[in-house]
């Protein structure tokens, strides 16, 4: 299962080492929980965006939350739903090109 990640540069980590974020999640089909999960450090490779917007495809989190699917896809939950988001480059890794802070990006997962 996919768990998104509160991604602090590590200089921040010791601020938000006891902090915990929600998310919602499908635990099974047509039941909906909210989940804690652990802030974790940033690495060199990350790039943390603040959320603007997400989307909303009613045929998606249908299957994801019914388990329905109008394919053959087989649906295995836990399922976190959302897979798409616009924001705002708050910080880049060390080991990141081509992208600045204060861009604005498309991200998709």
């Amino acid at each position: 299962m996919y768990l998104p990640t509160c991604l602090l540069p590590p200089s921040s980590f010791l601020k938000c080492h006891r902090l915990n974020s929600h998310i919602i999640v499908y635990p099974k089909a047509n039941k909906v929980a909210l989940l804690e999960i652990p802030f974790q450090p940033a690495q060199p490779t990350d790039v943390l965006v603040k959320t603007i917007l997400t989307t909303v495809t009613p045929g998606v989190e249908r299957m994801q939350i019914t388990g329905k699917s109008v394919t053959r896809r087989v649906i295995k939950f836990p399922v976190v739903p959302g897979s798409e988001m616009v924001g705002e480059v708050v910080w880049v890794g060390d080991f990141v090109q081509g992208i600045e802070p204060g861009e604005l990006v498309y991200v998709r997962h």
